[in-house]
């Protein structure tokens, strides 16, 4: 191996259709992901929600997340789709009510467990997102646009944005897409 070059080596699983490919409509030039949340080493999947802030450049990924099993309004976790952005100290929530998520139990080959005491019901295909604060009923981040390809979480890592999509086939999403985030993004993005 030459010095200096690195190779990725790992095996590409090829993804669902998730999208109209013909129809999108990437931004020019990259945004730095700047999001201290994510960990390092880990994957931010191709149409992952980005809040972009343009006048910066600067891109951080909006967490939002599914939810596998119903809760009761006292459980205290809560099962989300495998593979999401979730981190130990945001806060989650449903539009009415957000709470700290104090553990995350990654054991189960099916769900997350979240450890949060939710003071509402959740119902299994909900989506909740990173609230702004304890209580907080709104997004911390809204999406503007959406990732374009995998990227490898890391220092000085860009992303390039995605500014326009057709046909986003929501099912297979790796990481789902709140209706806050869609009522932000536009008719620019069709979802089905």
């Amino acid at each position: 191996m030459a010095a200096g070059i690195s190779y990725d080596l790992e095996v590409q699983v090829a993804s669902p259709e998730v999208c109209n490919v013909a129809s999108i409509y990437r931004l020019a030039g990259g945004f730095n992901l700047e999001d201290s949340a994510l960990v390092t080493g880990s994957k931010l999947a191709p149409l992952a929600p980005l809040a972009v802030n343009f006048a910066t450049r600067k891109a951080v990924a909006v967490k939002s997340f599914i939810v596998q099993a119903n809760a009761a309004s006292n459980a205290t976790a809560i099962r989300i789709k495998k593979g999401s952005l979730a981190y130990v100290g945001m806060f989650i929530g449903n539009g009415t009510v957000a709470k700290e998520v104090t553990a995350i139990d990654k054991s189960n080959a099916a769900y997350d467990a979240l450890t949060v005491s939710l003071t509402a019901a959740v119902t299994a295909g909900n989506i909740l997102f990173e609230a702004s604060a304890d209580g907080a009923t709104t997004p911390k981040n809204v999406a503007n646009a959406l990732n374009y390809a995998q990227v490898t979480v890391g220092a000085g890592e860009t992303v390039t944005a995605i500014g326009q999509v057709f046909e986003i086939v929501e099912a297979n999403l790796s990481l789902p897409v709140s209706s806050v985030d869609k009522a932000n993004l536009g008719a620019r993005f069709m979802f089905v």
